[in-house]
């Protein structure tokens, strides 16, 4: 059916920008037609992804990152020293994977060729670009007394990641070095839990990487409050978590934002606590304008519903913008637990949601509408084949791919082995609804104009690369099915 637009009057303001409205006669779907609300589906299909059999694992997908290329899985207890439990052979592996024709495909098993037992390599990821880094909070360096943990360097080359140093720990660091780690260009940081948690800065230089000294909080902290157990680094901002900070009345958390120098030093710029959170910090998502912080025990309608807010850099400040909540939360969701923000999307878990029971653990799709809104837009769904626990325990995200994993899944035995799945994170969205306000109406048709006269790849619907009447025409067919 063809209705012919006659707008009064002859401008109207949408996303912002104010524009002329020429008559104009365009294949279209009668809205009465339509659904009244967009529900986005839930099932996606996604590629579930276990550890090869040469190496049995028992927490794959403790960790995830990416680089866009090269997405790394870690397992911390990985048993590659021989196939039997985790605590007779359990070393640490990471697990390397290239996309090919929509499917992750292992191309690399990286392991030091000196692992001991309990090393704990992986338990700690972090990649920049070519450059990946591995903590491994159980490993020893030689001649020192104690295990105190060493963080792995690793390069590409030809294709292969290649070894290319190691972070030596501090002479003060006692043990559980490198239980987390970041890295930012050619500064490396890694956490430390004893004697006291601190962050120690190494340099790449002529030289080699050097230790640079610590980037401590700038206001004493205890140890129980876990200075640097989470945090986020991208270009020339660190955050630090310390999600356990509390007084005996409070048990709200804090991120320190710091802001990197000139000369590569780091420069104290904020203390982020706000009241009334409860664990901020535990997870953070970072791409170097939103920052997005859970507070996964934070109480709303029901006790430890867990919430995500939002900040951005004012030239002098990270300043709130929005708290996110998920629909219809139960008692200790946790949303928040881990959080990944790339332009308008966001993604956090709840750890605690049961929902179905099979899998323990949830994955909140958020999406920012015309107006700067984050509104929620879906999850991403799993049918595992026994039980998934802790699903959302680590989330990478990548244009439109997400990584997320599971490291407590099960076998049929209800062994742990641990899993990851691999999403296109625009599953069960629903792709006409574009002001993302969870209706079908007219301002969606509106919005698919202004994407489409500005020429926006987000209105090439046909998906041929191209902006045509058959894009139009492939809206109309999205719009007229809804999303059920």
């Amino acid at each position: 059916m063809q209705i012919a637009l006659q707008p009064e009057p002859d401008s109207v303001t949408i996303l912002g920008m104010r524009r002329s409205l020429l008559p104009i006669t365009v294949p279209f779907v009668l809205l009465s037609h339509c659904p009244a609300f967009a529900q986005p589906a839930d099932t996606c299909e996604p590629q579930r992804l276990i550890s090869p059999p040469a190496i049995p694992t028992s927490s794959f997908g403790r960790d995830i990152v990416t680089n866009g290329e090269y997405w790394f899985v870690s397992d911390g207890a990985a048993r590659t020293l021989c196939g039997g439990s985790a605590l007779e052979c359990g070393t640490g592996a990471v697990f390397v994977y290239r996309e090919f024709d929509g499917q992750l495909e292992l191309v690399q098993t990286v392991v030091p060729p000196d692992v001991q037992l309990y090393d704990g390599f992986g338990g700690a990821m972090d990649v920049d670009g070519n450059r990946l880094i591995v903590g491994s909070s159980g490993a020893g360096w030689p001649g020192a007394a104690t295990d105190q943990g060493v963080a792995y360097i690793y390069e590409l080359e030809d294709g292969q990641w290649v070894e290319v140093a190691r972070l030596q720990p501090p002479a003060e660091v006692t043990e559980q070095f490198s239980r987390t780690v970041y890295l930012s260009g050619d500064i490396a940081i890694a956490t430390s839990g004893m004697p006291e948690r601190n962050a120690y800065r190494y340099e790449q230089t002529d030289d080699g990487w050097v230790l640079r000294g610590a980037v401590p909080p700038p206001e004493p902290l205890v140890y129980n409050d876990c200075f640097g157990c989470t945090g986020t680094a991208l270009g020339e901002w660190l955050f630090l978590g310390a999600y356990l900070e509390s007084t005996p009345s409070t048990r709200n958390g804090a991120v320190y934002a710091y802001r990197k120098r000139a000369d590569n030093t780091f420069e104290f710029v904020q203390k982020i606590a706000p009241a009334d959170t409860g664990y901020f910090g535990a997870g953070m998502g970072f791409d170097g304008h939103t920052l997005a912080i859970g507070a996964v025990a934070a109480d709303r309608d029901v006790r430890d519903q867990g919430v995500v807010q939002t900040y951005r850099f004012d030239g002098e400040r990270w300043v709130f913008e929005q708290e996110l909540t998920h629909n219809e939360p139960q008692v200790a969701d946790g949303l928040g637990f881990a959080v990944e923000v790339q332009g308008d999307l966001l993604l956090a878990s709840a750890s605690g949601d049961s929902t179905p029971p099979s899998v323990a653990g949830r994955v909140y799709r958020f999406e920012r509408d015309a107006d700067g809104r984050w509104q929620e837009t879906g999850t991403l769904e799993i049918d595992p084949p026994v039980i998934a626990r802790r699903y959302g325990n680590a989330l990478a995200l990548y244009g439109t791919r997400t990584l997320v994993g599971a490291p407590e899944e099960v076998d049929a035995s209800f062994d742990l082995i641990g899993a990851a799945y691999f999403f296109d994170s625009t599953c069960g969205a629903c792709t006409p609804d574009l002001d993302a306000d969870g209706a079908l109406t007219i301002f969606d048709f509106l919005t698919f104009m202004n994407l489409f006269d500005a020429g926006d790849p987000t209105a090439d619907f046909d998906g041929d690369g191209e902006l045509t009447i058959f894009d139009f025409l492939a809206f109309q067919t999205a719009f007229d099915a809804g999303c059920e």
